[in-house]
């Protein structure tokens, strides 16, 4: 990759001060955001990623586990997995849920648990 290259970085959540945080805190990426499931689905067939930050709570009735699942299906298609796959919710159980799930389906290097306000805060980078 040369120096001119960005990486790209899926990032899936519903607040989009996260996503401000995960632009400012990584120049070198080309930063995708997704605040949906079905808009998480639609980046990620489309594109090819390096790293996926995952958000377990996805507003009050969703969560990224079907996410989660239709990359393990879209893994055994013959898709390319991310060399990374990042839980940084606050949500302990759900960041434990979505880690328990990733490792079970999908092949990748995982950063596991949940991630605190203070801790995300001072920033995920990817380079």
């Amino acid at each position: 990759m040369s120096a001119s290259e960005k990486i790209n970085v899926l990032v899936v959540d519903d607040d989009a001060i996260r996503h401000e945080q995960f632009v400012a805190n990584n120049p070198k990426c080309n930063i995708v955001s997704a605040y949906t499931v079905d808009e998480a689905v639609l980046h990620f067939d489309s594109g090819h990623f390096s790293y996926i930050s995952l958000d377990h709570d996805l507003g009050e009735d969703s969560d990224v586990i079907p996410f989660v699942k239709h990359m393990a299906q879209a893994f055994m298609g013959g898709k390319t997995i991310p060399r990374m796959v990042v839980v940084h919710s606050m949500n302990p159980v759900g960041a434990e849920n979505a880690v328990s799930h990733i490792r079970r389906l999908v092949p990748c290097y995982l950063s596991s648990g949940a991630w605190g306000a203070s801790d995300f805060f001072a920033g995920i980078r990817f380079y």
